[in-house]
Formats: C-alpha cells, structure tokens, sequence
C-alpha cells in the first residue's frame, strides 16, 4: 500500500540556493496534492519564505496550515484562532485577495460551527468584493448556496 508521503520527493522540489524557483515547485505540486499533501507543501512553501527572510509570509502560511489541520480535526474555536491570526497578518500586507481568502476561512470555520447566519454575512460580501474587483470566486458562492440550505434546514427543524 502506498504512504501518504511516498508520493511527493520533496528533495527533487528543493533547491535551497533558490527558495523563490523551490516556491514555484511546490505550488506547482499542490494541484493534484491531497490534503495530507497540501499541509506538506505549504509548510515547505513558508520554508522558502523563511530562508529568503520573508518572516510575516512564512508565519501567515503557518497560522493557515494550523487552521487547516484544527478545521479538520473538528477543533473549530482553535482553528477560528489561528485564522483570524492569519487574517491579521494578511491585513497588515494589504494583498485584497489573501485578505478575502483569510475572510472565506473564518466563515468557512463559523459554518462548520453552526454559526450559518454570520458565515452568511462574511460569504456575501466576500462575493460582492470579488465582483467588484472582477474575480468571481466559485468558492464563495458554493459556500453562500451551502449556507442558504443550512439556514433553510434550521428554520424547518
């Protein structure tokens, strides 16, 4: 049976004398990267942003792989923690986009709590800044359908 980790060789992805090229690498690597993998990926992506001294960028990844883990391990106050974390550090760059996906993790943790209707608030404005910069996000909209459901299933019950 194949490991989790057998089936990216982090050491043909490395090249420590250029982290940015070792960057593209692992981006590259996390298309078709499970979700073990994309932990794996991103912890070495903030690697690259540590070795050229990048210390906010690198810390931003991890706040997010911390997340990321507690979401899945059902921790949802831990993993809301370490998402705003990651929103305060995405604010202080001022990158909208990063801003906007900081924003989509915390409503995606509010909903996984059952917090649908603020989740709800976050996703749709999410949506109305994607289109106003022209970038429309299918994941801000899977999310807003999933909310609207989950509100409709509440007031049923």
């Amino acid at each position: 049976m194949e490991e989790k980790w057998d089936r990216i060789d982090l050491s043909t992805l490395w090249d420590f004398s250029n982290p940015a090229l070792s960057e593209e690498r692992f981006r590259a690597a996390l298309a078709g990267a499970s979700e073990d993998e994309i932990l794996l990926l991103q912890t070495q992506i903030a690697r690259t942003y540590g070795i050229r001294r990048e210390f906010a960028k690198a810390q931003q990844i991890l706040f997010d792989n911390l997340g990321y883990a507690l979401h899945l391990l059902s921790k949802y106050e831990e993993a809301l923690e370490e998402f705003n974390k990651a929103l305060t550090e995405q604010e202080q760059g001022g990158n909208a986009q990063a801003i906007r996906v900081a924003h989509w993790m915390i409503a995606w943790t509010l909903r996984a709590m059952g917090r649908f209707n603020e989740a709800l608030e976050i996703q749709l404005r999410l949506k109305r800044e994607c289109d106003d910069a022209g970038e429309p996000d299918p994941h801000v909209l899977e999310e807003i359908v999933l909310l609207e459901n989950a509100i409709k299933t509440t007031k049923k019950s």
